[in-house]
């Protein structure tokens, strides 16, 4: 499937009443998906070698094994991590928007955040940042686009959501 003719670069209003676009985002925003991804795979790794050497401890077998195979996960996630960084080029990011959410990526590593969970929604620039009560996606939007993506946004909004604007 060819992403880029699914998801055009502008905001484009399709039959069904929902909007698609898909936008580059910022380095420091795919940063913090590395990070969150090298936080959550070191704690799964301590635990699982705390786990590992008390069995190893308890059943008298060598602590080596559970050492070993923890640090090489970390450090395939450190390569993995560290590769996709260096990458050339500039990450982008798909959206569909309706009247009850917003979709972003695709696939499996596509998430749902519905805007009836918004507690916080900044308005920036180039972007969009929707909090919920455990966090929420920041929606890149064209320039051009993002008169029409906000208003749309701002009328879904709860009235106890804060909004408020950024730079």
């Amino acid at each position: 499937m060819d992403t880029q003719s699914e998801y055009p670069e502008r905001v484009t209003l399709q039959p069904n009443g929902s909007f698609r676009w898909n936008c580059p985002i910022e380095k420091e925003y795919e940063r913090r998906a590395y990070r969150h991804t090298l936080y959550f795979c070191g704690g799964l790794a301590a635990f699982l070698l705390v786990f590992g050497t008390v069995l190893s401890v308890m059943y008298e077998q060598s602590v080596l094994i559970p050492v070993l195979s923890t640090g090489g996960v970390m450090l395939i996630v450190l390569l993995l991590c560290f590769i996709l960084d260096r990458l050339p080029g500039t990450m982008t990011e798909d959206y569909i928007l309706t009247d009850k959410y917003i979709h972003t990526g695709h696939g499996k590593s596509g998430a749902y955040f519905d805007f009836r969970r918004t507690k916080e929604a900044v308005f920036h620039n180039r972007y969009i940042e929707l909090r919920g009560p455990f966090g929420g996606p920041r929606v890149y939007v064209p320039e051009e686009d993002m008169p029409l993506v906000r208003d749309f946004i701002l009328s879904r909004l709860p009235g106890d959501a804060e909004i408020r604007y950024g730079t």
